[in-house]
């Protein structure tokens, strides 16, 4: 399973460190996962969530991704290479 780390987007705080398929998002959030941008097959919305499909099958859902009452409510990272990041926010 992939590490999903998951900080408030104001102040920083450790949500959420783990290796779930799914992630629930109550606040505006950074969200970081444990793959790099190759790895990512396909990025899709389905309601307020966000599917991320991997190549190797693996979904990961994160739920709450696109809740109305936020604006901009979170972004994930993705790591391009060492130390550089992909940072996404739809």
């Amino acid at each position: 399973m992939t590490r999903i780390v998951v900080a408030a987007k104001q102040d920083k705080i450790l949500l959420q460190d783990s290796q779930a398929k799914t992630v629930s998002l109550d606040q505006p959030a950074i969200i970081q996962i444990g793959v790099t941008q190759q790895d990512v097959k396909t990025l899709e919305r389905l309601g307020d969530k966000l599917i991320i499909s991997l190549n190797n099958g693996e979904q990961i859902v994160l739920e709450g991704f696109f809740q109305s009452q936020f604006n901009h409510n979170a972004f994930f990272n993705v790591p391009q290479s060492r130390w550089k990041f992909l940072t996404c926010s739809l």
